[in-house]
Formats: C-alpha cells, sequence, structure tokens
C-alpha cells in the first residue's frame, strides 16, 4: 500500500471520530430519568433524633425531646403560634419502622382533662414525617390537622 492511502485512511478515521463525539454530546438525557444509585440508603427502622420538632397547618410549632424509636413519660413539650404558647410534661408513643404514632397531654391551664394531641404519620425516604393530628377528646372527625417534621429522623436500622 502507498503512503498516500495510509494517510488518506488515518484522516478519514480521525474525521469520522471527531463527527461522533460531537453527534453524541448533542444527545440529551431521556425524560424522567432518575439518578442510577439511591441518593440515601433505605431505613427498616427509624427513631427520635434527640430533639424532635413538627411543624403544624394550624400555625402551632411542636417541640419535645427524645432518642430512639420510643417516647414515654414525663417528657416536656411546648406548642406556640402567633396566639401565645402550651406546654405538656407527657408525651407517649413511638415509630414502628417507617409509621409513627404518639399522642401529647397539653396543659389548657383549666381543670378537666386538657387536650390530648394524637399524632399518626409516615416517615420519608428522606426521613422527614408527615400526617395528621386531632384532639382526642373531641368528636371522631373534627378538627383534624396536617403536620410535617421540621427536622429528620435518625434511621437506627438501615435496610
Amino acid at each position: 500500500m502507498s503512503r498516500v492511502t495510509i494517510a488518506n485512511r488515518s484522516e478519514l478515521f480521525a474525521a469520522a471520530t471527531a463527527v461522533s463525539a460531537v453527534g453524541l454530546l448533542g444527545l440529551s438525557a431521556p425524560a424522567h430519568a432518575g439518578p442510577m444509585f439511591p441518593l440515601a440508603p433505605p431505613c427498616s427502622q427509624w427513631g427520635f433524633p434527640g430533639s424532635f420538632s413538627l411543624y403544624q397547618s394550624n400555625g402551632y410549632l411542636v417541640q419535645f425531646p427524645a432518642t430512639g424509636p420510643t417516647v414515654h413519660g414525663f417528657v416536656p413539650a411546648t406548642a406556640g403560634n402567633v396566639d401565645g404558647e402550651m406546654s405538656a410534661n407527657g408525651v407517649d408513643g413511638s415509630i414502628q419502622g417507617s409509621h409513627i404514632d404518639f399522642t401529647i397531654l397539653w396543659h389548657l391551664g383549666n381543670p378537666g382533662p386538657g387536650s390530648a394531641g394524637r399524632y399518626l404519620g409516615t416517615v420519608g425516604k428522606d426521613g422527614f414525617a408527615h400526617g395528621a393530628t386531632w384532639d382526642i377528646y373531641q368528636p371522631a372527625g373534627l378538627d383534624h390537622t396536617h403536620w410535617d417534621a421540621t427536622v429528620p429522623l435518625a434511621c437506627i436500622t438501615p435496610a
């Protein structure tokens, strides 16, 4: 083979490679493509992170200390909004897997049963819980309020 033919083939190969590379750069990723790997490892058991807080859709910010999958006893809790603050000294409940269920016994400053907020929800893959709450002393179906955790829960047992 002559040197001219070899040189022409090399130039042709280089040109074809350049055109292919430019063509690949012009392609876009498929629509709705997700990540190739999970952003966070899955969790089979969530727990309270030490200082838990949530925001209710009626404007209250609720806070209490708890660590691990259960909370029980004379745990101080506060709830405040623009109208003032309430306090409690009893929180009882647990997290089973990704299902959260606890009750707070609120002091309303008057004798009687006061108010008991029941909180049910689910922990998402990102560690943030969301759910609904209501006063268990009120008639069923009245005054349900949505809530969202403001801090992530702790993953105790990775899946």
